[in-house]
């Protein structure tokens, strides 16, 4: 019988690493989200400004990952991982005092400083985060130790979104003493993740004679090149990012979908970003136990098509006849009020259920992609799915910004990533 090995969550070689990447991501997202809540709330007076400053923070954290991922990947085959992990974790200390003194001065241009330069610790950080397990963990641990990854990750994500954006009162009274309280916030986490860092066991050098070329315009090519020789590890970088495509405009039409379609309160859209993080570490747990062990990327396609499914589902449960319209009360529908709908209850249940899809989905891929890369190839080549999901994701914006000029609503939108899905459910067979 296969026993799930939790057992790699008190062992050295697996849990400060697991507890430094879940710090870090946590961090990323309580600093960011507190400052756009910040300036959202207090620093901005029209929503021209507030819209340009949130999409400038989105773009100044992104933009690192075009940058530096590839001389970062470089790095991370030269030199021992651990040895980078705890530098990258010192300087992620730096940045958070930093950090924290912009959000208590208030100050624009330092605040949104740190995001690019948090950008830049994640651009470095996130070759090694994938590349590290194969060095020390077994080939059947493999697949529980990137679903523990995976599901810590989002689960950080949603603990980093939710506190940042608490801890940014509407009232001003408090401000001064919830900035103290953000700013020791991500300082303590920070110096957690070192702490956690230390005890990361050493690696060896995947290819020290390497020489380090910086010229991004030059390394990238030579990146791709090499992916493209190994088809496995290619194709899924290519469905990795789709992934990433995905949860992006499904993450960029929620706040549209929820107030304009569904027109209900906000607190619905926090459930729904909730249930999202959730389900992702959920699915990606199942799909480890599932394959007790085995690299496989047999679910993948069945994944994308039962997301297809409840993407489809979630449309049609968001026409107006299938919905009590709040209009007809004159104000949005309360979270209660919502779920006492049926459809309420069953688009919650597959907005769950597609997210457990894409923890199913993504899980196995980004095994294939650690099995499949050369040693000492294999920090670059994840550098390079780094790149790619970047690009997917500006890809996205670019989607949801063309369907939003062609009136396309949200609902009419899930329909064209259900489509678009399928598809690429065709693509994802020969992995």
């Amino acid at each position: 019988m296969y026993q799930y090995p939790f057992y790699l969550l008190k062992t050295r070689r697996f849990l400060p690493f697991f507890m430094t990447q879940f710090l870090g991501a946590f961090n990323d997202n309580a600093f960011k989200l507190s400052v756009l809540t910040l300036v959202s709330f207090h620093l901005t007076h029209t929503e021209s400004s507030n819209q340009l400053y949130q999409a400038l923070g989105t773009g100044l954290f992104t933009l690192p990952f075009f940058l530096f991922s590839a001389s970062a990947g470089q790095l991370a085959d030269k030199y021992d991982k651990a040895m980078l992990m705890r530098l990258i974790k010192t300087a992620e200390v730096i940045l958070m005092i930093f950090g924290a003194v912009g959000l208590w001065l208030q100050s624009i241009p330092l605040m949104f400083t740190i995001i690019f330069l948090m950008g830049v610790h994640s651009a470095f950080f996130g070759p090694i985060k994938y590349a590290i397990l194969p060095d020390h963990l077994k080939q059947d641990e493999l697949l529980a130790g990137n679903a523990f990854v995976e599901a810590a990750t989002f689960m950080a994500i949603l603990a980093g979104t939710v506190l940042g954006t608490l801890l940014i009162p509407q009232d001003e009274t408090v401000l001064y003493y919830s900035l103290m309280a953000a700013g020791a916030v991500v300082i303590i986490a920070a110096i957690l993740g070192l702490l956690c860092s230390l005890f990361i066991p050493h690696t060896s050098y995947a290819s020290p004679e390497l020489s380090v070329d910086w010229n991004v315009l030059r390394a990238i090519p030579r990146i791709i090149n090499e992916a493209r020789k190994y088809p496995i590890v290619f194709r899924a970088i290519v469905a990795i990012s789709w992934f990433w495509f995905l949860g992006a405009v499904l993450i960029a039409e929620l706040p549209a979908y929820v107030q304009y379609v569904l027109k209900v309160q906000k607190d619905v859209f926090s459930l729904f970003l909730a249930l999202f993080s959730v389900g992702i570490g959920v699915g990606s747990l199942l799909e480890s136990r599932w394959l007790k062990g085995e690299i496989s990327a047999k679910h993948v396609p069945w994944a994308l098509i039962g997301l297809v499914f409840f993407l489809l589902v979630i449309s049609l449960e968001s026409l107006p006849q299938t919905m009590i319209i709040s209009s007809a009360v004159n104000h949005p529908l309360s979270l209660s009020a919502f779920l006492g709908q049926w459809s309420g209850k069953v688009i919650t249940v597959c907005i769950f259920l597609l997210s457990v899809c894409g923890g199913i989905y993504v899980v196995p891929l980004y095994t294939l992609l650690q099995k499949h890369s050369p040693p000492e190839w294999r920090s670059r080549l994840i550098a390079m799915n780094n790149i790619m999901n970047a690009l997917f994701m500006v890809g996205s914006m670019l989607f949801v910004a063309l369907l939003a000029w062609c009136h396309a609503g949200a609902a009419m939108i899930f329909k064209i990533l259900a489509l678009l899905s399928g598809l690429f459910a065709i693509y994802t067979r020969d992995l």
